[in-house]
């Protein structure tokens, strides 16, 4: 093989690797066109709505560079949230797989309301009435 032809495999490498970083990075082909929130279906507080905005995620942005860890990051500053699963999906999804604390118990407040909290001594919502099944503690 000859240095001409290695020159043109080079510059044609070089320049698929470019092409394939501007699809992937920049252009409109792989944006962010709808935004999938589960496993809200028993969150006393959290709705799909605030936990996209929470997310920084938005309809328009680059799908390759929506950023798993900083998402999930954000999202878990939600006390509610125990654990969440972001997924990127060709060609313009993100879906937002969330994990509730489990109510293991639910404490009396002075003014009548109920703070709910986790098996761990976690609390992470205020209610005004307590969930029926949940051990109430009062004092």
């Amino acid at each position: 093989m000859n240095i001409k032809s290695r020159r043109v495999q080079l510059s044609t490498l070089v320049l698929i690797v470019a092409v394939l970083g501007y699809v992937f990075g920049w252009s409109n082909l792989l944006e962010v066109r709808t935004i999938n929130v589960t496993g809200l279906k028993d969150s006393q507080t959290l709705t799909k709505k605030k936990v996209i905005k929470k997310s920084g995620i938005a309809i328009g942005d680059k799908l390759a560079r929506v950023n798993s860890g900083t998402v999930s990051r954000a999202l878990q500053q939600l006390p509610e949230i125990e654990k969440v699963s972001i997924n990127r999906k060709p060609l313009h999804s993100v879906e937002i797989a969330i994990t509730l604390r489990k109510i293991d118990l639910a404490i009396g407040l002075p003014n009548g309301r109920f703070l709910l909290g986790d098996a761990s001594g976690i609390t992470f919502v205020e209610v005004a009435q307590a969930p029926r099944g949940v051990p109430v503690l009062t004092g």
